[in-house]
């Protein structure tokens, strides 16, 4: 059976909802791989959902000029966010994983660059989405480097 999933431009209702499934994916694929005390508390910061940290995520959420969602049942189910150079975050509920959403959400991500003529997009990439970058055309730009406590691998995509 097919799932219909919708994409659109993210609207600020949907912070929420977005803000769950950054702290679910980051929680489930993340946690082995923080590597030092402060990179801990910056990510419990990140994944706590309490008033105050939602009220600074909310703001750095909207400084940044490209953000996409994608929907399954009016829910989200997946978010693409960056500058017209570089990808900030991908993130799609696990469930929903491996069912190309993460290469359409990129794909729209991409056009949107190309549109305000980007020569490239970078990401600093997890190492458990390194194979995904891949596939869409990335390569390492660079060694790994860490990125508040965690392992951020350098990559690049030209545009054609």
């Amino acid at each position: 059976m097919t799932m219909l999933i919708k994409y659109r431009k993210y609207r600020s209702p949907d912070f929420l909802d977005a803000a769950r499934i950054v702290r679910d994916v980051s929680k489930r694929y993340f946690h082995k791989d923080i590597r030092t005390v402060e990179g801990r508390k910056f990510w419990r910061n990140i994944q706590s959902l309490k008033k105050d940290n939602i009220a600074n995520q909310k703001r750095l959420f909207t400084i940044i000029p490209i953000k996409i969602v994608a929907e399954h049942n009016s829910k989200l189910v997946g978010i693409i966010t960056g500058k017209s150079d570089e990808v900030v975050m991908l993130f799609v509920k696990p469930a929903y994983q491996q069912r190309g959403i993460a290469k359409e959400l990129y794909s729209r991500f991409k056009r949107q660059a190309i549109f305000q003529n980007a020569k490239r997009i970078k990401v600093k990439s997890s190492r458990f989405a390194e194979k995904f970058y891949q596939k869409v055309g990335f390569v390492r730009t660079g060694p790994e480097k860490d990125l508040h406590g965690l392992p951020a691998i350098p990559m690049e995509a030209k545009m054609r």
